[in-house]
């Protein structure tokens, strides 16, 4: 006992040091935030409904039933990402919706709404892209489920959305310049920190937004070459 009271009566000295960035960040409002973690949301329910939407029509029966119709793959599967693009919009609807109900006046009177609702509308096309390619590769429920998680939390995890950017290593933000979240968060930040509307202060926001979008092509055309190259191999 002598010797456990002996240790407690040491003091160790602390120090606590903040940076400019750290600083800022904890001014940021609520919305700021609310927009950021849209991102896992967004990841989760879009992928969940176009996946599952993919696997059903990746039945082997409704499959081959399908390669009989007078219609071309190619036709099909836009007719596809078109409904997998209403139901993105209707994820994005009611996130936004989300976003006035908790923190409508704020929102309004920072003026920044509609730059967050435009930068979480490129990443709900992401996000749709992404459980296009999901649906079209997975084969069971299991799978689907790993694949959803796996995305979901490591883009989330790795990008920022639940560790600020600016405490995150620099290997790790590194690797996730290769991911569409890194670019979404990095938005997401860039509107939080607006102070006017300038040129100079939203162009890394559209250019972020751009990459995003460029992601939602890339995968989207990975996605039509891989349905091609199926449908070629059942003729």
């Amino acid at each position: 006992m002598a010797v456990a009271r002996s240790d407690l009566a040491f003091d160790t000295p602390v120090a606590m040091k903040s940076s400019g960035v750290a600083a800022t960040g904890s001014d940021r409002p609520g919305y700021s935030y609310y927009f950021a973690y849209c991102a896992y949301a967004l990841l989760a329910m879009v992928m969940t409904g176009v996946s599952s939407i993919m696997m059903s029509f990746n039945r082997p029966d409704l499959y081959l039933r399908n390669l009989c119709a007078p219609l071309p793959g190619t036709s099909m599967s836009l007719q596809l990402a078109a409904g997998h693009a209403v139901f993105a919009l209707g994820c994005w609807d009611i996130l936004v919706v989300g976003s006035f109900v908790l923190h409508g006046e704020s929102l309004v009177l920072s003026g920044l709404a509609g730059l967050y609702s435009l930068n979480t509308l490129a990443f709900a096309a992401v996000s749709a892209c992404i459980g296009f390619l999901v649906g079209g590769s997975v084969k069971s429920n299991g799978a689907q489920a790993g694949a959803i998680n796996v995305i979901t939390l490591g883009m989330t995890f790795l990008c920022g959305v639940f560790v600020p950017q600016s405490i995150m290593s620099k290997s790790v933000l590194s690797f996730g310049r290769f991911l569409p979240t890194y670019w979404f968060i990095r938005a997401n930040d860039a509107i939080g920190e607006i102070s006017s509307f300038t040129a100079d202060s939203l162009r890394p926001i559209y250019g972020s937004i751009l990459i995003q979008l460029g992601f939602a092509v890339a995968i989207f055309s990975v996605t039509l070459l891989l349905s091609r190259e199926r449908r070629l191999s059942h003729l």
